[in-house]
């Protein structure tokens, strides 16, 4: 099984690896017992937690999963939660937000975005999701506006972005704006001022790991859409024959 995680103890302090694509098709769909095994993994750490993050997302529900399990590790007093920010963006942001203390690369980028999903099926079922979308979209302003200190106005407007795809942030953006503590190594080389969103891009390939990750997403929300599109199809066929065959056996 590939697991998109790792963890190592060590004298006083534990490291989480969460360098993969958040909870991806292999790991977490195809196998129910994986969101219990970073719990059981994370009972034998102890001391403070180094959470160290190059991810570029992947599943909300994984990314809430951890966020508690992160916050649960430090409200119950067994150590400080410390994350170390190259890249957490999507869902890898939301795992940031659970940390006591955010430290960023000034190379590092945060990213975050609305939630999105892909559906198919009768009116009423996408109604329900849609009503599903909303409320995930409302937890996550919640941990965002938490952490931040930022109004959910604001938070709404990062998440949606000038072009409806979510705002990226590099080092200097992300502290000003809270969604970062301090750099991880500061050497005084912070800009004073990092201007407008647009004006200090982030790295490319960070840009180029998140939308290959999304791309990656919708192609498996089209296929699993596809499937249960294929499956009401064949369902409803298998409906009408019956209704045929019960019909000609009055006739």
């Amino acid at each position: 099984m590939k697991k998109f995680w790792s963890m190592s103890q060590g004298a006083g302090a534990c490291d989480l690896y969460i360098q993969e694509e958040i909870a991806s098709q292999e790991s977490w769909w195809s196998d129910t017992v994986t969101p219990q095994q970073l719990r059981w993994e994370l009972a034998q750490c102890s001391g403070e937690l180094h959470v160290w993050l190059n991810s570029p997302g992947g599943d909300a529900f994984a990314g809430a999963a951890i966020y508690d399990m992160l916050r649960e590790y430090s409200t119950s007093g067994r150590g400080k939660v410390v994350a170390m920010v190259s890249l957490a963006a999507s869902a890898a942001s939301l795992i940031a937000m659970a940390a006591d203390e955010i430290r960023i690369s000034v190379l590092g980028t945060v990213m975050i975005h609305e939630p999105w999903s892909m559906t198919a099926g009768r009116e009423a079922q996408l109604r329900a999701a849609a009503d599903v979308l909303a409320s995930v979209r409302e937890a996550q302003i919640d941990a965002y506006a938490r952490r931040t200190h930022n109004s959910r106005e604001k938070i709404l407007e990062l998440m949606q972005g000038t072009d409806g795809e979510g705002t990226y942030m590099n080092a200097t953006q992300a502290i000003q704006l809270g969604f970062a503590d301090s750099l991880m190594h500061d050497d005084g080389s912070v800009w004073e001022d990092a201007g407008d969103l647009g004006g200090n891009p982030v790295r490319s390939l960070d840009r180029a790991r998140v939308r290959s990750c999304l791309e990656r997403q919708q192609d498996n929300a089209a296929q699993a859409a596809r499937a249960t599109e294929a499956a009401q199809a064949e369902t409803d066929a298998a409906r009408r024959a019956l209704f045929s065959a019960l019909v000609d056996s009055y006739d």
